[in-house]
């Protein structure tokens, strides 16, 4: 009798240990998937500045990104035509304007999107 116990407790053991390594299996893939996904994050690292005889009113956003491989990014709107460098963009504004600038990072494991209201009222 006891030599039965034993053998349905080594058996119950395997199954519970080819369950959690199956678990575990799928666990790591998804997360291994997720790491390549593009992350992004909107940075307004100047603004608002209103230019000296108050024709406009500008921001600088900046896309900090990353993902596997390194993410593509486009702005909705760029003033300046890439003059400030990778991943920044110039909205220039006209009193009372706003504008919702979208950002969209891409890689071959996917896409994310985001946005930033930019305002200017005197």
């Amino acid at each position: 009798m006891p030599e039965t116990i034993t053998e349905t407790a080594s058996t119950e053991t395997s199954a519970i240990t080819s369950e959690t390594t199956a678990v575990e299996t799928t666990q790591t893939t998804i997360e291994d998937e997720n790491k390549n996904l593009p992350t992004l994050k909107l940075v307004i690292y100047e603004g608002p500045v209103i230019i000296e005889d108050n024709s406009i009113c500008y921001y600088r956003v900046e896309a900090i990104v990353t993902g596997d491989p390194y993410p593509a990014i486009k702005f909705s709107k760029d003033d300046s035509n890439g003059a400030w460098g990778k991943n920044k963009a110039q909205v220039n504004l006209k009193n009372g304007e706003s504008y919702n600038l979208i950002v969209t990072a891409t890689n071959s494991a996917g896409n994310i999107t985001k946005s930033i209201a930019l305002t200017w009222s005197q």
